[in-house]
């Protein structure tokens, strides 16, 4: 006896699951006796999942009549209908979506069928429950009462569990993606599921460094939404979360290092922004501007610099001293010094800076970043001692604003970034790049992080005592740093020993 209905079942269970990638190729090609394009017969047991049944189906259609990649076409064009209109098949008489209808009918909980729907619009693998626990509040009714908590999530996905409708996977679930193209058929007048999963992203969906795992799991899923929605639709609200979606994925992509894939999304976020704000926007100006970029990432500096250019005109024609305009001119000179024309660098600097002093002020992050740039360009030029004045501000606005706002991650980006430019013109062994060093300390010893702090204080204090002595202001400061690090590690016998072994 063969059934979906886990709890029905008596005597000794075997699971009897789809094909695996081997068995399904080999089943078509025996099947239809088609070997010359098996390439084109893995592609299609991978759009069928796999499944025995869809298989059979599908290997009855192609035989004698059609190739392969043919009968993917159809699928691509008609969808699950293609299934349906087999003549003659062997042993298997209902269509996969009646197959799966059956268990549907069994789902009598309204909560269930709720989850079930909304996992449809979903990647077919790793559908996570935090994903619908945490942001339960935009979930539809009475699913949004009831998968509140992991107790509640739970009851709500036991009878899919036990129809076979989806399948424990890890920490998650996973669902056939028949079954998948099954229900978003069978819902395609109802918008609403696809719309709720938009709302679901448009609250779950963010980069962070701290969560790189749960972006990219979500990624798949948004991606996998993204595939069913219409892109030209004239709904402004719903193109609008659609264009966010594409630009957070984009942002993320970009900062894991995949830029060709951040092009991709920043493209199609591009295309709807241009439709719905149109060309002249400031939003779509800072596309422009993320996509110039992810080419200026790539080290692809002339196409950098036409979307750069796209982008500030559009800047320059909304406002000539507004913050995004200085961070365009800003832009456009680190592509010019990519490219070792550091006259045309350093007049780009210069009418960022003049921006971003006026209207900033000087303790702003993006002043910074344009006294850094400046600083490169003098030093490039070897005038190293205005390359250090323009450093030494950079550093004093790190210090200063990021000391009082706390935002310890920035911290350290923009203290890295001084950091780059110090160990590259003074060099490592130089009083003004070990305070950097203590800063970085500073830093980690402020998140709580004092093993991290002590090994840059460590760092600092070797420099400053060899070039200064032990008696100096600096070394003394660096060395009480460490001092009262050690002391918050509870190791405070640590810091005599440390000093005996490495000061004498």
């Amino acid at each position: 006896m063969t059934t979906r209905n886990k709890p029905a079942s008596m005597g000794r269970d075997i699971d009897v699951s789809v094909f695996n990638e081997d068995e399904a190729v080999d089943f078509l090609v025996k099947r239809t006796g088609s070997a010359e394009s098996e390439g084109d017969a893995h592609k299609l047991a991978q759009r069928l999942g796999y499944c025995p049944l869809a298989l059979e189906q599908a290997a009855a259609y192609i035989k004698d009549r059609i190739t392969y990649i043919e009968y993917l076409e159809l699928l691509d064009e008609g969808g699950l209908k293609v299934l349906e209109e087999v003549d003659g098949v062997v042993d298997y008489s209902i269509p996969v979506a009646a197959t799966f209808e059956i268990s549907l009918k069994k789902i009598e909980e309204e909560a269930s069928r709720q989850m079930l729907y909304l996992c449809a619009y979903l990647a077919s693998e790793n559908i996570e429950p935090s994903l619908f626990i945490d942001n339960a509040e935009v979930l539809p009714s009475p699913l949004r009462e009831k998968a509140v908590d992991s107790l509640g999530f739970n009851k709500v996905i036991r009878p899919l569990i036990n129809y076979s409708l989806l399948s424990r996977e890890g920490r998650g679930y996973s669902m056939h993606r028949l079954l998948q193209e099954v229900i978003r058929e069978k819902l395609q007048d109802e918008p609403d599921y696809r719309q709720y999963c938009l709302n679901l992203f448009y609250e779950a969906y963010g980069f962070d460094y701290g969560c790189i795992d749960q972006f990219m799991n979500y990624t798949s899923h948004v991606e996998a939404l993204l595939g069913t929605v219409d892109v030209g639709s004239e709904d402004k609200e719903n193109q609008g979360s659609i264009s966010l979606l594409y630009c957070t994925g984009a942002h993320g992509i970009y900062c894991l290092g995949d830029y060709p894939r951040a092009l991709e999304w920043g493209q199609k976020c591009l295309a709807i922004c241009e439709r719905l704000l149109g060309k002249g926007n400031s939003g779509t100006a800072g596309i422009y501007d993320s996509i110039g970029l992810t080419y200026y990432a790539q080290g692809d500096c002339p196409r950098a610099l036409e979307w750069y250019q796209k982008s500030l005109a559009i800047r320059e024609a909304l406002d000539k001293d507004s913050p995004d305009t200085a961070v365009s001119y800003n832009n456009i000179g680190e592509a010019y010094f990519a490219q070792g024309d550091y006259p045309r660098a350093f007049e780009w600097y210069q009418k960022s800076l003049a921006i971003c002093e006026r209207v900033l002020g000087k303790d702003s992050p993006i002043t910074a970043v344009v006294y850094d740039n400046i600083g490169g360009i003098y030093h490039v030029q070897g005038d190293y001692q205005k390359a250090l004045e323009r450093l030494q501000e950079s550093l004093d606005i790190h210090e200063r604003v990021y000391d009082f706002q706390g935002d310890y991650q920035k911290a350290l980006e923009w203290l890295q970034k001084s950091l780059d430019i110090r160990e590259r013109v003074l060099g490592k062994g130089d009083p003004g790049t070990a305070m950097t060093y203590n800063n970085i300390g500073a830093v980690y010893d402020s998140q709580g992080d004092c093993l991290k702090a002590l090994e840059w204080f460590r760092k600092s204090y070797r420099i400053l005592r060899r070039v200064l002595g032990d008696e100096h202001p600096d070394t003394s400061f660096v060395k009480d740093n460490m001092k009262a690090a050690y002391q918050e590690a509870g190791l405070v016998g640590s810091f005599e020993q440390w000093l005996r072994e490495n000061c004498g």
